[in-house]
């Protein structure tokens, strides 16, 4: 299978309807878009994204002849997929490894600052991959504008983390899981290396999403460097097989559309102060067994007290 962003071979001629020069290659499909969301405009490469959505569906027999021309039937709508996560999660690398090049730019210095789309084919179907900024807090607004400009809708939330649960990763989980309801949501772990097997993370640590009301359709326990000299090649490669099967499997064909109305209502409680401090203190007291067991065990002390003392009078 070709690459995004890498030159391929020319289209066979298909008739009643030929592919020849002056019609867009499927090279171009590839071709980055952007949606800038900065200031809050949106500027969507749009001869890309009709290029990619209109493209012939060419069905392939027993025999390379018997290849049938459909577009003028039958469309493929996109299968957005969208990643999110905290800054140097490892969004844009997980892409990167996805396509098998670097097609998304890895900044050095803040990452991610706009949402971008990446077309591409995983096990014969094409799909949207969405970068996004690495949103922190309760407001990942970036990612609230692209979910609004998806006329498909979402097909699948892919949420990355990297080692760690933080609770700027339970804010962005909560936040863009209730946007989605209905979405499929897998995580990805990333920066497991020298985790032997990269699997024994989640076997170590999966109830501890539990705590945080944390829940999963799938995941991936992955690296995205190849090291120095390549010393983790193969677990480069594991992991690539991994969060494709992962995509493929639990993503929708259909597009969920979200909730805006509730959504923003629910936005607009969610960033008061008051809010927030209940939200810090909700996940992680409330949902601390140990805790719970503590603060019952004070309040029989106190009982005991209290009796005691009134039996003595």
């Amino acid at each position: 299978m070709r690459q995004p962003g890498m030159a391929g071979t020319d289209m066979p001629t298909l008739t009643p309807r030929p592919f020849g020069s002056e019609e867009p290659r499927r090279e171009a499909m590839c071709e980055r878009y952007l949606l800038d969301m900065e200031g809050g405009k949106q500027t969507v490469h749009k001869q890309n994204k009709e290029l990619h959505r209109t493209l012939p569906l060419v069905l392939v027999g027993s025999d390379i002849n018997t290849c049938a021309d459909t577009s003028t039937s039958i469309t493929r709508p996109a299968r957005n997929v969208i990643l999110v996560g905290e800054a140097g999660s490892g969004k844009t690398s997980i892409i990167n490894m996805i396509a098998g090049s670097t097609v998304a730019p890895i900044s050095e210095v803040s990452g991610t600052r706009s949402c971008a789309a990446y077309p591409m084919e995983i096990g014969g179907l094409d799909y949207d991959i969405y970068d996004t900024p690495g949103v922190a807090g309760l407001r990942p607004d970036p990612v609230t504008k692209l979910v609004d400009s998806l006329r498909d809708g979402v097909s699948l939330l892919v949420f990355c983390l990297r080692g760690r649960i933080t609770e700027d990763a339970v804010a962005i989980y909560q936040h863009v899981s209730q946007r989605l309801k209905g979405v499929p949501v897998v995580i990805v772990i990333t920066g497991l290396e020298h985790e032997d097997p990269m699997e024994s993370w989640w076997t170590k640590n999966e109830a501890i999403f539990d705590g945080y009301r944390m829940s999963f359709n799938g995941h991936a326990c992955v690296t995205t460097v190849r090291g120095k000299g390549s010393i983790f090649a193969s677990q480069y490669e594991e992991s690539a097989v991994a969060v494709r099967d992962l995509i493929t499997k639990h993503c929708l064909k259909d597009g969920q559309r979200a909730e805006s109305q509730r959504y923003q209502e629910t936005a607009a409680i969610a960033t008061h102060p008051i809010h927030r401090w209940l939200h810090r203190w909700h996940y992680h007291w409330l949902y601390r067994w140990r805790y719970i067991v503590l603060l019952a065990a004070v309040c029989i002390f106190i009982i005991v007290v209290v009796v005691a003392v009134e039996a003595s009078r």
